[in-house]
Formats: C-alpha cells, structure tokens, sequence
C-alpha cells in the first residue's frame, strides 16, 4: 500500500461489521506500511476489540514467519489482516498456514494485495482469503485512489463495503450496466516480472550489492531492492537521470520494472547508478531535505 492510495482500501476495511468475537488480530509488524496498523489500532478502540501483533522474524519487517502468524490465531480472533507482499522487501508471504488455521477456528482473513496484484498470480481461492483488498497505483498502471475489492459470496451478505464506483469495472469508461467483465490473462505478465527480477538481481550481483529482495521465486514480488553507501542521495539523482527508483530505509533504492519495461532499460538504470556512485554526482543530494516517494 502506497500512502496516495491506502486510505480507501482502509475505509473498505473499516466498515465490515465482522467482530463478532472480542479479539481483531492484525500482523502489522509484517512490513505494512505504517498508516494500516494507525487505522487498526483506532478502529479496535471504537470497537472494544483488542489487536494482536505478531512480529516479523527479525524485527524489521523485511520477512515473515508464517507458522508464527497461524499460532497466534485461536477461537478468539475475528480477522487475520496481513500483506501478500511486503512492501520494504518484496517477500512474498505463504498464504496456506495462515488460511488454515482461519478456517479451523472461523476467523476471517483479509489479505492486502496491494503489491502483489499485477506482477504475482493472485486468486482469491488458492490463497484462502475471505476479504481481498489492492489498489491499481503500484503494478496495475492505475492512479492514485483506485481501489479494489473482493468478498467471498457467502460472506457477502454479512459484509458490506462503504464504497464502491465505476473504476472496479474493467473498462469503466464504456459505462456498461452489470454484470461485471473481467479480463483472464493478466497471469502472463508474471513470468516477465520474474525474468526481470531475475535480471536485476544479477546486476545487482555482479556489483557486490546488497539486496534484501528474496532470491526464491515463488517469495518474490515485482520489486527489487539494492542498498549501497549513499543510496538515500543517489536515488534522488537517479530520478533527475529520468531513471525512476525509490529509496526505502533499511533496503535502499528499489526499481521495479513492469510489464513494459526493456532489458536495456534495466542495463541502462545500473549504469547510471554505476555513475551516480563513481562521480559524486550524488553529494549535492546530503543538503536538501531526504525525500521517501
């Protein structure tokens, strides 16, 4: 979740009248951005429900412990909330244990596919969520505020989101009346998000780079981060280059190229960062105030 576009996927959340149990368990040490937890942590007061936070392995958001998440849910929890994809590391989170143990104490799981959607498979089914959520600003090529929904039918009476509007259809712009078209063959586009992945985690090697994104495949979202001395000032000057990063605390610069990117564009980004890094390029950056985009 990005901070243009987490606040209408949180006022889906916030209107589900689900706590129907005393406790609302959300992993928000996950690696989600920080503005979910915040709207949690108010909705739990308003509610009388009590939060459960179950913390990322080392502390810093970059993994999950998936087996740890499953045993902090008992007949208690009313909602499992967490992230299909961190959004520090693009560690891809395994759905199964955490759906299991929902479905064995009857929790609900709302899974966050905000980093996901449109680099990885996403299928409700096979990934065991009650409530899906993303937004069309990271991998969808959308704008800010566009958000999107799903609810298990069963479900459906009992939920009911306070928004809704033209653009969850797939061509919002003919204005055809229901039922709702949607395409089937976005999936094609994972395999070249992980030929390039797989591309710039070899660039990123052959510079001795640090990276925390995982080198596994199937825990591999669209982002690759890569960290290096100064990398808050040459991200900056990467952007001024028209070479389009972003710099996140604790991992470094990331790039994340979509379905329309080139190789030569990857080649051409680290050779740029090769001589942002070589000539000091990036020095006039340290005076003016760090930006995080």
């Amino acid at each position: 979740m990005t901070e243009t576009s987490d606040d209408p996927l949180l006022r889906f959340r916030a209107e589900f009248p689900i706590l129907e149990r005393p406790t609302y368990l959300i992993s928000n040490s996950l690696g989600a951005m920080p503005r979910a937890p915040a709207v949690y942590d108010s909705l739990a007061t308003r509610l009388g429900a009590e939060i459960v936070a179950v913390p990322s392995p080392g502390g810093d958001g970059l993994t999950a412990d998936e087996e740890r998440i499953a045993e902090a849910i008992d007949n208690r929890t009313a909602l499992v909330a967490v992230s299909h994809v961190l959004f520090k590391s693009a560690f891809v989170l395994n759905m199964a244990p955490i759906a299991e143990k929902c479905r064995r104490v009857g929790a609900l799981l709302a899974v966050d596919a905000y980093q996901s959607a449109g680099t990885l498979p996403v299928s409700v089914d096979a990934l065991g969520a009650d409530v899906l959520v993303g937004g069309v600003l990271k991998w969808l090529c959308g704008g800010p505020g566009g958000a999107f929904l799903c609810v298990r039918p069963e479900l459906r009476p009992r939920l009911a989101p306070a928004l809704t509007g033209g653009m969850s259809h797939p061509a919002p712009f003919d204005f055809e009346p229901p039922p709702m078209r949607c395409r089937d063959d976005a999936f094609r586009f994972r395999q070249k998000s992980l030929r390039r992945t797989d591309r710039l985690l070899a660039l990123a090697d052959a510079r001795e780079l640090r990276s925390a994104t995982p080198r596994d495949p199937c825990r591999r979202g669209g982002t690759v981060a890569v960290d290096f001395d100064n990398a808050l000032e040459v991200s900056p000057e990467l952007n001024a280059r028209d070479v389009v990063v972003d710099f996140r605390p604790g991992v470094g610069t990331r790039l994340s190229p979509h379905f329309y990117t080139e190789d030569a564009e990857l080649d051409r980004a680290f050779a740029a960062m090769d001589d942002v890094r070589e000539s000091g390029a990036w020095r006039p950056w340290s005076a003016r105030p760090a930006l995080v985009t």
